[in-house]
């Protein structure tokens, strides 16, 4: 599941996409294990991967079997021209 959404990074409206475990205590409110973060230059952006036949196939084969749960947050900032990624997480010492 994670190399096949990893790999949608390559995708045209894609700016930025990661996805992995989450390092958390166990929360009695959320047992989400998994998040995906992304980024595009606009929602129109946004709504053009949601509906891409390779993000399609991968949540269907990918994701939907081996899930019990999805949850998708999608917001807007105008950020310009803040960088539109996240810096690299160094490693610590």
């Amino acid at each position: 599941m994670l190399n096949n959404l990893n790999g949608l990074v390559s995708l045209d409206p894609v700016l930025h996409l990661t996805v992995g475990p989450v390092i958390r205590i166990k929360s009695p409110i959320s047992n989400f294990t998994h998040m995906l973060h992304s980024r595009y230059k606009s929602k129109e952006d946004l709504n053009a991967h949601s509906v891409h036949p390779d993000h399609q196939r991968v949540v269907k084969e990918h994701v939907v079997p081996i899930c019990d749960d999805i949850m998708a947050v999608d917001w807007v900032a105008d950020n310009e021209p803040t960088p539109l990624s996240p810096p690299p997480v160094l490693p610590s010492k």
